[in-house]
């Protein structure tokens, strides 16, 4: 509501509801005789004076104003361009003198009031209608260059509701409210802009007339300027929106990638070499055919985004290299904590931890082997060489996944037929193969902890079960003694019935601590059933 008119309007409003209850008690005849009415009626004609003093007293300050500020019929602020640049922000205002604003309002109000417009008002205001189209027009075009600068700016200035996985280089934003409140630029959101660089000039071009050359004189700048620039924001805004939705299932792929579980272990379950052998394997198989397809998707996606940008300058492409390359390093991060989570989760099983104690998850067997040693099977060696072998599978089956950096500019470049543009000098600028993935995570310092830890952990039960095996040599006599030799003297020589009991009750006092219940040692990832080395010594 404008100042002056306003002032105004709320003194005719209060003046009509006064008038309306005085003139229905004018119109009640027993009233109109009294007293008391004409009390009333004496001070109406008070308050009306006074309400219609100031009335005109405000009227009159306006018209002081409009001397002081139009000074004459001069039409003050018509001369402006349209549209004005923030520099600390680089987003647009509209251009429009703020007192002709407000001489449009107190027009409008006045005329409601019922007073007249004086001439300097008339003569500024006589094109406020058709101004106020194009008002409303240049800012449709203000707000929607603003949505795209600003949305670009919210790719990395908004923080993302309790990602799954924050990467150094991004947050990942899966929310963002448009249109964001004007704020500073930061050295994230120069390299987003920077990205979409050469779209932004040839909106700036666009946009320049009405920066250095239109003013609100100017005829045709709804026709011929409005538009067409809208038109031509709403292709930029519809790149950005396709690149900011495309992105996002990128950083989706890679919390996915960082989410897999590479090694499969039940709980409260023996596994045998073999089973657990099979078991990993199987599951490797399936989560290789997940990240295969997270890959694929992501390679897919990075494609249709670097389709935006491969005519465009070197600015551009540049940028382009420093988000793929993130791109690449956000893949890498991923995987190598996913290795890292399913490898500690061995070790976990394997040594425990603070909160859990080592379960037992191999199923090992006391043997008599081929030349009447007491041995496991699997022996240490073998059941070492698998788990370690199980471990290093989980990294070289990522050595068929290649980086994205190249590949998605080979295979872009290849479909648009375009391999002799400026993508294949970059090629061998930059040439120099770099390492894989599966190598940047075998090499890292914290899985090389954890494969440290697994093989600490197995190494750590060998004395356990070398007291196992200390234990039954006190009774290698009943394996190691010649029986054929002994059943052969005894054929032959000629004994009463009496001695044969006594051999007998001698030979299963011999046997009597076999059969005693063997209490086991504490639990190890590695439990020792000797079952069939009982059988073993019994059926000799």
């Amino acid at each position: 509501m404008p100042s002056f008119a306003g002032s105004a309007l709320w003194a005719k409003s209060l003046l009509q509801r006064i008038s309306l209850q005085h003139t229905l008690l004018a119109t009640s005849y027993h009233v109109v005789s009294t007293r008391e009415f004409q009390e009333v009626n004496a001070q109406f004609q008070l308050v009306e004076n006074a309400m219609k003093e100031y009335m005109n007293k405000v009227y009159n300050d306006w018209q002081e104003h409009l001397q002081d500020v139009f000074r004459g019929a001069n039409q003050n602020g018509m001369e402006l361009f349209l549209i004005v640049r923030k520099q600390e922000t680089l987003l647009l205002e509209v251009n429009f003198s703020p007192e002709l604003l407000k001489l449009y309002k107190e027009v409008d109000v006045w005329e409601r009031v019922g007073f007249s417009i004086p001439f300097i008002a008339m003569e500024n205001a006589k094109d406020k209608d058709r101004i106020n189209i194009i008002r409303f027009h240049v800012r449709g075009v203000v707000r929607d260059y603003n949505k795209i600068i600003s949305s670009l700016a919210s790719w990395c200035d908004e923080s993302p509701p309790a990602p799954a996985l924050v990467h150094r280089f991004f947050l990942l934003p899966l929310l963002i409210p448009l249109p964001r409140a004007a704020q500073p630029l930061t050295l994230s959101s120069i390299r987003e802009r920077k990205l979409f660089s050469e779209k932004i000039k040839s909106l700036d071009r666009k946009i320049s007339p009405a920066i250095n050359k239109m003013t609100w004189h100017t005829k045709g700048i709804v026709d011929f300027f409005c538009k067409d620039t809208k038109k031509q924001c709403h292709v930029v805004q519809q790149l950005v929106d396709d690149f900011k939705g495309l992105k996002d299932s990128v950083f989706r792929d890679c919390a996915d990638l960082g989410n897999l579980s590479m090694i499969a272990i039940e709980s409260k379950r023996l596994y045998s070499a073999e089973e657990f052998s099979r078991a990993q394997e199987s599951h490797r198989k399936v989560t290789m055919d997940k990240i295969q397809s997270l890959h694929a998707n992501m390679k897919s996606t990075l494609k249709r985004m670097y389709s935006m940008f491969i005519h465009d300058g070197a600015e551009s492409l540049r940028e382009w290299e420093r988000f793929i390359s993130r791109i690449d390093g956000m893949v890498q991060d991923s995987l190598t904590s996913a290795v890292r989570r399913s490898l500690q989760d061995l070790a976990r099983a394997i040594n425990g931890d603070k909160k859990t104690e080592p379960q037992q998850l191999f199923r090992i067997r006391v043997v008599l082997d081929s030349s009447s040693k007491v041995a496991f099977s699997p022996s240490l060696s073998d059941l070492t060489q698998m788990i370690n072998s199980c471990s290093k599978e989980l990294i070289s089956m990522l050595d068929v996944i290649p980086r994205l950096h190249r590949l998605v500019e080979a295979e872009v470049r290849r479909e648009l037929a375009d391999a002799d543009g400026p993508g294949a000098q970059r090629e061998d600028k930059h040439g120099g193969r770099q390492e894989s993935i599966a190598t940047c995570i075998a090499n890292e310092d914290e899985i090389l902890k954890v494969m440290v830890a697994i093989m600490g952990g197995i190494s750590s039960n060998v004395g356990k079960m070398q007291k196992q095996l200390t234990y039954w040599e006190k009774f290698n006599h009943i394996w190691e003694y010649d029986k054929d030799a002994f059943f052969r003297r005894y054929a032959k020589s000629n004994r009463p019935l009496s001695a044969f009991e006594e051999d007998i009750l001698r030979s299963l006092l011999l046997f009597l601590p076999l059969l005693f219940p063997y209490r086991p040692p504490p639990p190890s990832p590695c439990p020792r059933p000797c079952r069939p080395l009982l059988h073993a010594c019994c059926s000799l």
